[in-house]
Parts: C-alpha cells; structure tokens; sequence
C-alpha cells in the first residue's frame, strides 16, 4: 500500500508540473518568447454595460509616459513598459517576480448591432496601479448612401 500512495503523489507532481509548463507556454500571447526575454501580459477585467465598455487593465509602476493606447476599428491596443529602477550593479538580487519590461495587448470590442463606440469622448484614468478606460457607446451611423439613377429614353 505504501508504493502505491507513493506514485499516487509522484503522479499528482508530474501531473501538476505539466500543468505549470503548460499554462506558461500558453499564458503569453507569443508563446514561442525566449527564455529571459522582458515581454509580460497584464490583467485585464472588461465590462460591458448599456452606456458603454470598461476596462480595467492593471499597471502598477507604470509612468504615463511609458504607456499609449489606441482605438482603431473596434480593436483597443495598450503597450507600455515598465522599468526596475532599484536593480544596479550594487544590487544583488534574491527573489524577482514582478515582471518587467514591454508589454502589448490588443482587445476586441463588440458592441451591440445597434450601437458602436463614441470614439471622440473615450476616457482613460489612472489610480492606484489600475488603469480604466471607458468607451461610451452611440448609436450606430448609418453609411448608407443613396444612389440617385438617371434612366435614359431609348430612341
């Protein structure tokens, strides 16, 4: 009975191992990064309500200027970058897990059919490491145009 329970937890180990491998293959949009390389994937949280979307994408120690978003055909893009400035070569590391770096992500908005988003009045803010940017919504415009026909007499 001993060996038994023994591969019973050594299969749970290996089981969650591959688990971990997985999921961190898989957690970054490009899975395929090399080893070391400073890319990392924020949380982000999205909210659709009647009068918009929010999203809330968190960001602590990012300085302003080191972050852009940009709205282009219902694709919300945020990049940033986020810097460790109190590693030196004085310093000597024991433990890092806040990830450093650039960072890109792209979220695709779908609004209702009748609805799209007020490009003109989306806001961001910025408070205590969240970011929230808000996409009110409109009604849709219509880009339908009337085509006048001219009808010729045949002779």
């Amino acid at each position: 009975m001993v060996h038994f329970n023994h591969f019973i937890t050594e299969f749970n180990k290996l089981n969650s191992d591959i688990k971990k491998v997985f999921f961190d293959f898989f957690a970054n949009e490009n899975p395929f990064l090399v080893v070391g390389e400073k890319h990392w994937r924020p949380n982000i949280d999205i909210y659709n309500t009647n009068k918009g979307v929010i999203v809330k994408i968190e960001l602590a120690g990012i300085k302003q200027k080191n972050l852009s978003l940009i709205f282009l055909e219902n694709k919300l893009t945020i990049k940033g970058e986020r810097h460790d400035y109190t590693v030196t070569e004085e310093v000597a590391c024991q433990q890092i897990e806040i990830p450093y770096g650039d960072f890109e992500r792209n979220i695709n908005i779908h609004p209702p059919k009748d609805k799209q988003i007020d490009e003109d009045n989306i806001k961001a803010a910025y408070k205590e490491g969240i970011l929230y940017i808000y996409l009110p919504l409109k009604n849709a415009q219509k880009n339908e145009k009337k085509i006048k026909v001219k009808i010729e007499d045949d002779k």
